[in-house]
């Protein structure tokens, strides 16, 4: 009964495989038929009855290479749905490529051009009456946070160190900050002691650090520069390496205070030293290891 159901609807949607099927059933029904009147006398034709089965095997050879025909066919629209996914696919790839590209020349431009401007704000030839002074500078990236600086300001000259934490773009835009605001509050105010100048560069920077939503901190460590080797020094950066030329031994000078970046009032914890070289000392200052 299930089998004529399906049959049945299989020629009303139109299968080629319910017509093939029903072509077969009824060629082997006729030969049954025949085949019957022949066994009861009323006909004898067994030209019928031997072609009728011919027909049958002729209609599942023709119902099986429909099948075949069909599966070929849907073979052959497959692969081309999927050779044009691929070619779809391989456009896709080839534009998003395209725009990587595009996307890491402008930011490698832009990362050229943030060292050129960092470069740019250091010294190029830093100067200090009576004194000789050499100065290098090498970052681990393109862009870091590493800072030192020669600053005239009025009748005085100051000398800069520090580093910011971490490399990258972040640490040499806080590094660029930090430089400004220093240049800045000394040439408004050149007599200012070095610990309020530390003090004053922190509130700023810790104010646009907190604006930028970076947790960052810079060591740093200020010298107001006197004419008689004196260095009155402020903040807190790395130990400060002191040739003694009259003994032939070089000093560790460790700094006192604190990082700036961290909170903004750090009146109460900088303080003013001071430091004497005498004819022929050396005062070595780095950012990082040596």
């Amino acid at each position: 009964g299930y089998a004529v159901y399906a049959l049945v609807v299989g020629i009303r949607r139109r299968y080629s495989d319910a017509y093939y099927l029903a072509a077969g059933i009824l060629i082997i029904s006729v030969a049954i038929v025949h085949d019957v009147l022949v066994d009861n006398g009323i006909v004898f034709n067994p030209f019928i009855m031997h072609y009728g089965f011919v027909g049958l095997i002729f209609g599942i050879a023709l119902l099986l290479g429909n099948r075949f025909v069909r599966s070929q066919n849907r073979l052959e629209a497959l692969n081309l749905n999927l050779e044009k996914k691929v070619e779809e696919r391989t456009q896709e790839l080839t534009e998003a490529n395209a725009e990587l590209t595009e996307t890491r020349d402008a930011l490698w431009g832009e990362m050229q051009l943030a060292k050129k401007i960092q470069i740019g704000l250091l010294p190029k030839r830093p100067e200090l009456p009576g004194y000789a002074v050499a100065a290098y500078m090498d970052t681990a990236d393109d862009v870091g946070g590493d800072y030192y600086d020669v600053i005239r300001a009025g009748d005085r000259d100051w000398v800069v160190v520090g580093d910011v934490a971490g490399h990258g773009v972040p640490a040499g835009l806080i590094m660029m900050m930090v430089q400004s605001s220093i240049r800045s509050v000394l040439h408004a105010n050149p007599t200012l002691p070095p610990a309020r100048l530390v003090a004053h560069v922190n509130r700023t920077v810790t104010y646009n650090l907190e604006q930028l939503g970076e947790s960052k901190h810079m060591t740093l460590t200020v010298f107001a520069v006197g004419d008689d080797g004196r260095f009155v020094h402020a903040g807190l950066h790395e130990t400060m390496l002191v040739y003694r030329a009259a003994e032939k031994k070089v000093e560790l000078v460790e700094p006192s205070g604190v990082w700036i970046g961290l909170v903004p009032d750090i009146d109460d914890m900088v303080s003013d030293e001071s430091l004497q070289l005498q004819p022929d000392d050396v005062l070595m200052l780095y950012t990082d290891g040596i």
